[in-house]
C-alpha cells in the first residue's frame, strides 16, 4: 500500500527565505515527491505532524488546501484500485496532474446531455 504525507525540504531554501512543502509517496522504501507548489518559512512547518503552523496568515487555509489534495491523492490510488490496475508513482502522479480533463470531459457529456432533444439527432451524435 501507498502512504501519502506531507514534508518540506527545509534544506532548498530560496531567497525569500522560504523551502517549498512536497506530497510524498512511500511505498516501502521507495519515495517519489511532487511538489504542491507551495512555500512556507522552514520555522512555520512541521515535518512529523505535515502541518502548516500556526503564526503566519495564511495557515488554516494551506492545511485545509493541503488536506484537500491528500484526500484527491487518496481517492486516486481508491480508483486505480478498483479499476484493477497496478498502482504505480507514475499512474498517480499522472492522474493528479491531469484531474482537470477527467473534470472537463465529465463536464462535456453533462453539457451534451442536456442538449438532447434540442438539437438535431444528428449533431447530438455527431
Amino acid at each position: 500500500m501507498i502512504s501519502i504525507r506531507l514534508y518540506q525540504k527545509k534544506e532548498r531554501i530560496r531567497a525569500d527565505g522560504k523551502a517549498p512543502i512536497y506530497y510524498v509517496l512511500a511505498k516501502g522504501s521507495q519515495r517519489k515527491y511532487i511538489a504542491t507548489k507551495k512555500y512556507v518559512q522552514p520555522g512555520y512547518f512541521d515535518n512529523q505532524k505535515g502541518l502548516v503552523k500556526r503564526g503566519i496568515d495564511n495557515s488554516i487555509k494551506l492545511n485545509a488546501y493541503f488536506k484537500r489534495k491528500m484526500t484527491e491523492l487518496d481517492n486516486i490510488i481508491i480508483d486505480l484500485s478498483n479499476e484493477g490496475k497496478e498502482i504505480t508513482f507514475e499512474r498517480i502522479e499522472q492522474r493528479f496532474k491531469n484531474d482537470f480533463g477527467k473534470d472537463f470531459i465529465a463536464f462535456a457529456l453533462t453539457e451534451l446531455n442536456s442538449l438532447k432533444g434540442l438539437i438535431a439527432s444528428k449533431t447530438w451524435i455527431g
